[in-house]
């Protein structure tokens, strides 16, 4: 039921975020859950097709490099060829992170009128403190920075 799911959205041709998104709501799947059945579902539609998914990845590269090093290809073509190429081989970076709560829920944050204002808002002493050892902290990061400058340029 599951993957028949999975399997429908990805051949209407859904995007990941959205199939995650439906399994969520409709299963109540974590997003990692959902990785798996997208992959799955992607394993029994080749399978299903007749097509071996080595020759498939092979095609792709093949013509992604001939994109790459043809000469009549524009700039733009060989970045999104190696953009496909790193994604075909899982070199992407992930888009997106999201951060929840308990169980996934949203992150609760304290809004009451009643809640206690930090020390630093609220102390003399400590935001005196406080500006004092970011200034001294700011001059560090700045004599690191000239100094690394200087052993950078061999003087």
């Amino acid at each position: 039921m599951r993957l028949d799911h999975v399997c429908a959205m990805l051949a209407m041709g859904h995007s990941r975020s959205e199939i995650k998104r439906s399994c969520a709501d409709r299963f109540n799947m974590s997003p990692r859950s959902v990785e798996r059945y997208i992959l799955q579902a992607q394993e029994a539609m080749l399978e299903a097709a007749g097509v071996d998914r080595a020759l498939m990845v092979a095609q792709a590269r093949a013509t992604y490099l001939a994109v790459i090093q043809s000469e009549c290809a524009s700039h733009t073509d060989r970045i999104k060829a190696q953009a496909r190429l790193d994604r075909l081989f899982g070199l992407e970076q992930p888009r997106r992170l999201e951060h929840s709560g308990p169980d996934g829920g949203p992150i609760r944050t304290d809004s009451r009128s009643d809640a206690t204002p930090s020390p630093l808002l609220t102390d003399p002493d400590l935001r005196a403190k406080a500006s004092a050892l970011a200034v001294e902290a700011a001059k560090r990061i700045e004599a690191q920075s000239n100094a690394n400058e200087v052993e950078s340029t061999g003087k």
